[in-house]
């Protein structure tokens, strides 16, 4: 019994080739999700695998490259409409 079951596997050349060499060399193909949504079919997670220092980087999924989908949840939001005439409150 898994709850989650996921492959860890080399890109062919076709795969690099159609997903771009820097979307990485390797991919995290996921066939059972039990907790949370999963992927599509066809869909998985490009990884790009440095094995001199094991590092393996997590991409954008293929689907997200095919749609040109970029993450915008990037960072904090900041509001820049602050005048000057309000209390900044201190990071603690």
């Amino acid at each position: 019994m898994c709850s989650n079951f996921t492959i860890f596997k080399r890109k062919s050349d076709e795969e690099i080739e159609e997903d771009g060499p820097t979307n990485g060399n390797r991919k995290l193909v996921p066939i059972i999700s039990r907790h949370g949504g999963g992927l599509d079919d066809n869909d998985y997670i490009n990884c790009h695998m440095k094995g001199w220092c094991a590092k393996i980087t997590e991409g954008r999924t293929r689907l997200e490259l095919v749609n040109n989908i970029s993450d915008s949840n990037d960072g904090f939001v900041v509001k820049d409409d602050q005048s000057n005439d309000q209390e900044e409150i201190p990071f603690i």
